[in-house]
């Protein structure tokens, strides 16, 4: 069979650089400037292909690649989404890619990878606000890992310690931050989801 195509959702710079290096098509999509369904079905029409794998690659780009899928239907191209929540979750998705398989197998593969994956983000607040795991001030580390609940710590490197034990340990509750990586305060006022 001829080799299905990707197109994959990603930021601006690095990223939509490696997509582009693993010979992915690329939709620009980042916080602030997600890609909507037209934008990601002009995207699939680009390939020139009758089938076509899809990456959103973010949780809120999801809704608009089924939109997309469900569109391109009607131009007899199918479009198959593959579940990737993140730029992580894409990469391993594109690192299973097989073009000698076809559409629903590899489709199949990229899924189980991304069931099997874990990924975390952190991030500083700028201005204080309510957030699943709390009310977060100015200047407070925010983490999430799998896209649900989150922590509230002291600043970037107390989240990214816990963002790494939880994503590599897979553990649910709060953690001290690895050797050498915590913030010097301790592990300050992380909330685990739901408490």
């Amino acid at each position: 069979p001829a080799p299905v195509p990707v197109c994959s959702s990603a930021p601006v710079g690095g990223l939509a650089r490696v997509f582009r290096a693993a010979g992915s098509a690329v939709v620009l999509s980042g916080p602030g400037h997600r890609a909507a369904a037209g934008q990601i079905l002009d995207a699939v029409r680009r390939t020139r292909a009758g089938k076509v794998l899809v990456l959103p690659n973010d949780s809120d780009t999801t809704m608009a690649a089924h939109a997309a899928a469900r569109a391109a239907v009607e131009t007899d191209v199918e479009v198959l989404v593959v579940p990737t929540r993140s730029a992580v979750h894409g990469i391993g998705a594109l690192a299973v890619y097989d073009q000698g398989m076809s559409i629903a197998d590899n489709a199949n593969a990229m899924t189980r990878v991304v069931a099997g994956m874990r990924d975390g983000a952190g991030t500083i607040a700028r201005p204080a606000g309510l957030t699943p795991a709390g009310l977060c001030h100015a200047g407070d580390g925010l983490g999430v890992v799998d896209g649900e609940g989150g922590f509230i710590g002291e600043g970037g490197y107390d989240v990214a310690g816990h963002v790494g034990v939880r994503v590599v340990g897979g553990g649910g509750g709060c953690r001290p931050p690895l050797p050498g990586v915590g913030s010097p305060r301790g592990p300050g006022r992380q909330t685990p989801a739901g408490a």
